[in-house]
This record gives C-alpha cells, sequence and structure tokens, in this order.
C-alpha cells in the first residue's frame, strides 16, 4: 500500500525484527510525499538503522482522524528527521 501524501500526528516507529535504537522517544508529528514518510525529531544516540536488514512499522493519525499504519518500510535516512519508504 503506498504511503499517502499529507501530514500525520501521533506518529509512532517500532522497529520490527529488533533493529538497533529504542525509539524511546518517539517523534509526534511526520508528513509524507512520494512515498516517502518523514518524522523527527529523533535524538542523535536513539536512531532508526538505514542497514537493509532492518524494518520498521510506523502507526498514526491522519488528517481526517483515522488511525493508520505502514509497515515494513525501510529507513532510507537517519537523522533528527528520519525518512522511511515501503
Amino acid at each position: 500500500m503506498a504511503i499517502p501524501n499529507g501530514a500525520y500526528t501521533n506518529v509512532r516507529v517500532y522497529a520490527i525484527n529488533h533493529g538497533p535504537g529504542s525509539l524511546a522517544n518517539p517523534p509526534a508529528n511526520g508528513t509524507a510525499l512520494g512515498g516517502t514518510f518523514s518524522t523527527g525529531p529523533f535524538s542523535p544516540n536513539d536512531l532508526p538503522s538505514t542497514e537493509t536488514k532492518f524494518w520498521y512499522k510506523i502507526t498514526a493519525t491522519d488528517a481526517a482522524g483515522h488511525s493508520v499504519e505502514f509497515v515494513p518500510l525501510k529507513c532510507i535516512h537517519a537523522g533528527g528527521t528520519s525518512d522511511f519508504q515501503e
């Protein structure tokens, strides 16, 4: 399922196969554009991994107030704001 463009709130990022980073302080907001979901801030010592062996799940609330889930996603950029794609 393609990630719909838009703004999201209540964003949570989960490592689904024991990836690094506890992601204990999850971001609160995110934006999707062109199939990339960007969210942050992540602290420098608690980042998702861009290694291709790790996968993530994102749960969020869309602009219409619906709970959504995107899985499996790869982290393509890890930083204060991290980017994920299917």
